[in-house]
């Protein structure tokens, strides 16, 4: 994501797309450049007015489609607006978006974890060689994920 100031030149009706929502307009961005950028969060909208100079966050990504100049699709999502150096979308008190980096970290373990004790039982069935030492691993994963589990 990156930071920057952009000059509204053209703003456009929001659409629906899909469920959702998304308000388009084109900016001058600090290279002089015009390009296309979309809104998703209504919170946003009241800030992208014709003229206006905003300071905002976008995402930007490059599809493998191509159009019909042969060139990638790019989308430049605004994820974040600022207002005097304070963000437009405000974060809940307490812990109410998402899962903690430590939560994160242990999901993802737990999950490697289980692949490889996938990856192990499969090599046993189809009668491979496995090695006593990640038979070894994969029975004690085993037996502390069944005992947390109760």
């Amino acid at each position: 994501m990156d930071r920057t100031k952009l000059t509204i030149t053209v703003v456009k009706e929001p659409r629906p797309v899909g469920q959702a929502e998304v308000l388009e307009f084109s900016a001058i961005g600090p290279d002089n450049k015009t390009l296309k950028y979309g809104a998703w969060n209504k919170a946003l909208y009241e800030h992208i007015k014709k003229g206006a100079v905003i300071d905002v966050e976008v995402e930007t990504k490059v599809s493998d489609k191509k159009d019909p100049d042969g060139e990638p699709y790019v989308s430049r999502k605004i994820t974040q607006l600022y207002i005097n150096s304070e963000p437009v979308i405000k974060k809940p008190a307490g812990k109410a978006w998402g899962k903690s980096p430590e939560e994160i970290k242990a999901e993802r373990a737990s999950l490697e974890a289980l692949a490889a004790v996938k990856a192990i039982t499969d090599l046993e069935v189809a009668g491979k060689t496995v090695s006593q030492e990640l038979i070894t691993l994969k029975n004690n994963w085993l037996k502390r994920a069944l005992l947390t589990s109760r």
